[in-house]
């Protein structure tokens, strides 16, 4: 019986790559991905073994944008924990270490529209950024936004709704319901 099921397994997994795997740079073994996603830039994505990724993901690398040309990275490591309805942009580098869980609707973006021409529309202006990683073992918390040029240290709480835009360093609990923000004493 476990012979039959491997054989399973291995048709859902190629099956699986002819229809969604291909389109990314590379997808870990046992990653699980619900449809429906949003991809773009896919070649410069990588995914981890074992992560999970639950439906309405939206995903962007960007590597052009007006005259500009990026050379994006998203890199998810492994057993990682994506919530539905999540927001991935990115034209510099965006890392989840191993075992990070984002909570659904949570948004990582690690560029920004400027605002040099006053008389342009700010969405069509130049994006300017900085890389984003979030540690190992680290939680972010429902619908909470990650800024650009942000770390956020190993096994961190980020609280719903938090909107994070300076690094937090490891084993550190952030909320702004309670305007909390605390550093373990481990």
């Amino acid at each position: 019986m476990s012979f039959i099921k491997n054989i399973l397994k291995s048709i859902r997994y190629m099956w699986l790559y002819v229809i969604r795997y291909h389109k990314f740079e590379r997808v870990g073994k046992h990653t699980v991905m619900f449809k429906p996603l949003r991809i773009m830039g896919g070649k410069y994505i990588s995914i981890g073994d074992y992560s999970y990724i639950l439906n309405g993901l939206r995903i962007e690398a960007i590597d052009r944008f007006n005259d500009q040309k990026f050379t994006p990275h998203i890199q998810i490591g492994d057993r990682v924990e994506i919530g539905q309805n999540c927001h991935i942009s990115c034209t510099h580098s965006i890392i989840l270490e191993d075992d990070v869980t984002l909570a659904p609707n949570v948004m990582l973006n690690d560029s920004t529209h400027g605002y040099s021409i006053p008389d342009k529309s700010i969405e069509h202006q130049d994006l300017s950024g900085a890389p984003i990683k979030i540690g190992e073992g680290s939680l972010i918390g429902y619908g909470a936004v990650i800024l650009p040029g942000v770390t956020i240290g190993k096994y961190c709480f980020i609280g719903a709704g938090s909107i994070i835009a300076k690094d937090i360093p490891d084993h550190t609990v952030v909320s702004n319901h309670s305007n909390l923000v605390m550093k373990s004493t481990v």
